[in-house]
């Protein structure tokens, strides 16, 4: 299986990674780094791994 993060501001898959075994795609929302830096949310350590709260 597929799994694609894609940024929830510019659309941009920004990572993606391979589950063997399973078959299919995944897509899940976040944000990317510059995205993130833009708008001033402070960086999380494991990218796509950690929650984020903005308005």
């Amino acid at each position: 299986m597929k799994i694609y993060y894609t940024c929830e501001c510019c659309g941009r898959i920004f990572k993606s990674s391979e589950i063997e075994g399973q078959s299919g795609i995944v897509e899940i929302f976040d944000l990317c780094q510059e995205c993130a830096e833009e708008i001033g949310i402070a960086q999380v350590q494991n990218q796509g791994g950690g929650q984020r709260f903005y308005n």
